[in-house]
């Protein structure tokens, strides 16, 4: 009888063990492959569109509806931007918006899934908090 017990509990011992790493691997593999993959989509997603003679208050629009990500700017720094003739196949976001913001005197930052439009000097000018 005692054999039996011992031989039982060895193997429930062991069935844990096992089934302990199962569940820690899972657990590391998730963790670390997930920044991978948010960082992986960002990147492969490419556009593809054509505009003749828009501005780009129209292209943003455009740019919101095909990508997850959505704008935020002032009209009118984007009111100036106009006269865009561009076609665009595959192309990834961060390239669509440097032509699109060519010649101007805006620029562009993502934060999370925000594109923020500023100008250019804005944008190098970065509020530092003064120690007293």
């Amino acid at each position: 009888m005692k054999k039996d017990k011992a031989c039982l509990l060895l193997s429930k011992r062991k069935c844990w063990q096992v089934c302990h790493r199962g569940v820690l691997f899972a657990f590391l593999l998730s963790c670390f492959s997930l920044p991978l993959t948010a960082e992986a989509s960002g990147q492969v997603e490419k556009l593809t569109f054509e505009v003749h003679n828009a501005t780009l208050a129209e292209v943003i629009p455009i740019l919101e509806r095909t990508t997850d990500y959505t704008f935020l700017y002032r009209d009118e720094q984007v009111a100036g931007v106009k006269n865009l003739n561009l076609r665009f196949v595959d192309e990834q976001l961060g390239n669509v918006l440097d032509k699109c913001l060519e010649g101007t005197a805006l620029t562009w930052q993502m934060v999370d899934k925000t594109v923020v439009l500023r100008e250019r000097d804005a944008a190098k000018t970065v509020a530092v908090p003064q120690a007293k």
